[in-house]
């Protein structure tokens, strides 16, 4: 489930923290300017500012079908959208873009889910590990798509990350997917997280393409209270870059239940740039 890559070309909310640019100053190249900004978002994950699951189901199946599209005949050797004995919780969303911080022209459109996910039986029924925690997988998407404008150049993605921060100590980060990072250009890699809760199995897969560039973990610390992010660095020219992982949570309290919401924090954030020519 984890780590195939295949080679392959292209056809074709409750917020805090708005964007900001990075600080970098422009310069001149030709007749165009070379725009650089960066943005993000943070939000406390509770049940009362999930999103509805019919936004998760369709971003999903748009997803799944633009892979298809690009994959062709090497879709199912990725075990795209596997999920088995993963019940669906709750979603949370961040949508911004990514403006220039010297023009204001906006460079990239960006698109973030957090999905939670917990383990059941084959009939649906909640399960627990042998030690009694309940089992949860959240899913970390991030897209972003440059935005092509004749007064600068191509738009590029040079970073995006997408972060969980663990800040209860019921809640054991136990595992996660991507594990290390891995350089690629032109290549889709498989991504996914496979455990056991007391009898029962479960895992759920997903694919990005990586042009030029780098996936893999950004911040990780393990245990109760950790945190664990997905990160992308690298000069990607699509115009859509995304990135997908996964974290596995074992916890002695129902996550959904607490009343004083789960002690999760989601933080997204995406750095782009223009170019004429060339690299970044």
């Amino acid at each position: 489930m984890k780590g195939l890559a295949i080679s392959g070309s292209l056809v074709g909310t409750s917020t805090t923290a708005a964007s900001a640019g990075d600080g970098r100053n422009g310069s001149e190249q030709g007749p165009q300017r070379k725009l650089y900004g960066s943005a993000s978002r943070r939000t406390e994950l509770t049940s009362e500012n999930g999103a509805p699951r019919e936004r998760y189901e369709r971003k999903r199946a748009e997803r799944e079908r633009r892979l298809e599209r690009q994959l062709g005949s090497e879709f199912d050797a990725l075990t795209v959208g596997d999920e088995d004995n993963l019940s669906y919780v709750d979603h949370w969303e961040h949508e911004y873009d990514v403006d220039s911080d010297q023009t204001d022209a906006t460079i990239a459109e960006t698109d973030h889910t957090m999905t939670l996910l917990e383990a059941v039986d084959d009939s649906g029924n909640r399960v627990t590990d042998g030690d009694g925690r309940y089992v949860y997988v959240f899913e970390h998407y991030s897209k972003s798509e440059g935005q092509h404008r004749f007064w600068h150049g191509d738009p590029k993605t040079t970073h995006m990350d997408s972060h969980l921060d663990v800040r209860n100590t019921n809640v054991e980060l136990s595992d996660r997917d991507p594990r290390t990072s891995e350089t690629l250009d032109g290549e889709y890699v498989s991504i996914g997280v496979e455990g056991t809760a007391g009898p029962v199995g479960f895992g759920i897969s997903g694919a990005t393409y990586v042009d030029n560039g780098q996936i893999g973990p950004g911040d990780y610390s393990p245990g109760d209270a950790g945190e664990y992010s997905v990160r992308f660095v690298g000069c990607s020219e699509r115009d859509v870059t995304d990135i997908i992982g996964y974290s596995v949570l074992r916890s002695s309290v129902l996550i959904p239940d607490l009343e004083s919401g789960t002690g999760l924090r989601w933080s997204t954030e995406v750095e782009a740039q223009t170019t004429n020519t060339g690299p970044c």
